[in-house]
């Protein structure tokens, strides 16, 4: 549930990231001064909004909220998730390694993870490390992190993003992936994780370490991006 208790949305993302950012208690009395201040049947139609949300799976919730940021990261409008998913699957497999940026100290799972929303990620590792001005400040928190996912069934939405220079992979509701740990490389702290496909693991760890930090290395940076708020593919995966 966010702190308004309004169903969930891009502006969600940073919240639901760490939990703990979600709700305070200056935040409780906030929300309840909005609703002394509602007309009565304003009032219990919010209040039915916020039980109906904190009801809600959270996992679904999370996955909402994955698809909703991938959509942006395509410039895709919101209410078209299932038609994009739809394009997507018709779309051709880009396996190999993409990013996406991370905000936050996540732990690392320690089990596999099935996604069960939309995920877009990146083949360049410095555009899912930018941040959006609105989001830069978090830097000064927690410095770079980036997230590596090596793929076999991600598909290439080149042609369903308007801004397909941003080479973005998406990965499908479904796909099953395995932590394989982390790592600083450069300065970045690199979480590494490997889609388990049917014949077992996409690729050997070592190389893909090997692949990632080469990647960094050699990227080029996305120079300066006219548009805001700035492509930004990150959040945990969900």
């Amino acid at each position: 549930m966010t702190a308004s208790g309004e169903e969930p949305g891009l502006s969600y993302v940073k919240s639901r990231d760490v939990p703990a950012f979600g709700k305070t208690a200056d935040s409780e009395r906030r929300l309840q001064e909005r609703l002394d201040a509602m007309a009565p049947a304003e009032r219990a139609a919010m209040e039915d909004r916020i039980r109906r949300s904190a009801q809600a799976d959270d996992a679904a919730f999370l996955a909402r909220v994955s698809t909703l940021a991938a959509l942006d990261a395509l410039g895709a409008d919101p209410s078209s998730g299932e038609q994009i998913r739809q394009r997507l699957e018709s779309c051709a497999r880009a396996p190999g390694l993409s990013y996406r940026g991370l905000r936050h100290d996540l732990p690392v799972p320690a089990q596999d993870v099935v996604l069960r929303g939309l995920n877009a990620t990146t083949r360049r590792p410095l555009l899912a490390l930018a941040q959006p001005r609105a989001r830069r400040g978090d830097l000064a928190m927690v410095g770079q992190r980036l997230l590596a996912v090596q793929g076999v069934s991600g598909r290439d939405a080149r042609e369903v993003s308007v801004h397909p220079d941003d080479d973005p992979v998406v990965l499908l509701p479904g796909t099953t992936l395995r932590p394989l740990g982390r790592r600083s490389i450069g300065g970045t702290q690199v979480s590494l994780w490997v889609e388990v496909a049917a014949g077992g693991l996409a690729a050997d760890a070592a190389a893909l370490w090997s692949q990632v930090a080469a990647a960094l290395i050699d990227a080029t940076p996305p120079g300066a991006l006219a548009r805001e708020p700035n492509p930004y593919f990150g959040g945990d995966l969900g």
